[in-house]
């Protein structure tokens, strides 16, 4: 397990603060920060941070209901589900507002500008089986990282050195061919999850025949 990026699995091993904002359905004025982040229950939570005006406090009120907010940035689109305030708190005299929700689910995927197609999924769970017997199929980790460091006195200045850690390997995943789709279903590092609970991820591939969402929902 020793090479397994975090990238591939946990988004929110820290909060994460959403800048850039291009476009979204909150109908707040003079947002100042939105972050995401887990609690020690590891439940997600959004947090938005603002300053009050009488618009905010009224668009505050109705979102009393749960609700899905989306969220397009210059890199990244946020999907959000299913959530409901469960802190509201205005200070005064700073005239700032905090809301925090708990959120069912969060979708986060990459900006792509030319195509729009998905070609890898991968979502993980907590509460899998705890026989770890199951998962026989390997897969091995390899890391390569380039270091370039170019001064500014002559065209052959650039310093360029490529490391590359030893292939390591792991017992970790199940192939399943189902009638309309194939899916691979693999262990989430437990550095990853809450210590009471056991992960499992489930990936899809473009080449395996990814099934719509509401499938996705059905697996889980």
């Amino acid at each position: 397990m020793k090479y397994l990026s975090k990238i591939e699995w946990e988004f929110l091993q820290e909060e994460k603060e959403i800048s850039f904002i291009e476009e979204t359905n909150l109908d707040l004025f003079e947002v100042t920060k939105i972050y995401l982040k887990r609690n020690e229950k590891y439940e997600i939570l959004l947090g938005i941070i603002g300053k009050v005006n009488q618009h905010d406090s009224e668009e505050i009120k109705k979102l009393n209901q749960p609700v899905d907010i989306h969220i397009k940035t210059k890199f990244h689109t946020y999907n959000l589900f299913s959530c409901h305030i469960i802190k509201d708190t205005m200070t005064y005299p700073q005239n700032e507002y905090n809301v925090v929700f708990k959120v069912q689910n969060v979708e986060r995927n990459i900006n792509k500008y030319s195509d729009n197609e998905e070609y890898f999924i991968k979502e993980w769970y907590l509460n899998s089986t705890q026989d770890s017997l199951i998962f026989k199929r390997g897969t091995s980790f390899n890391i390569k990282k380039e270091f370039i460091k170019t001064r500014d006195i002559s065209k052959n200045s650039e310093l360029n050195i490529l490391e590359e850690s030893m292939p390591d390997s792991i017992l970790d995943s199940l192939f399943l061919e189902l009638n309309d789709y194939s899916i691979l279903l693999q262990e989430v590092p437990q550095k990853f999850g809450p210590d009471w609970s056991k992960n499992l991820g489930i990936e899809y591939q473009k080449e395996l025949n990814i099934p719509p969402q509401d499938i996705r929902k059905k697996n889980c």
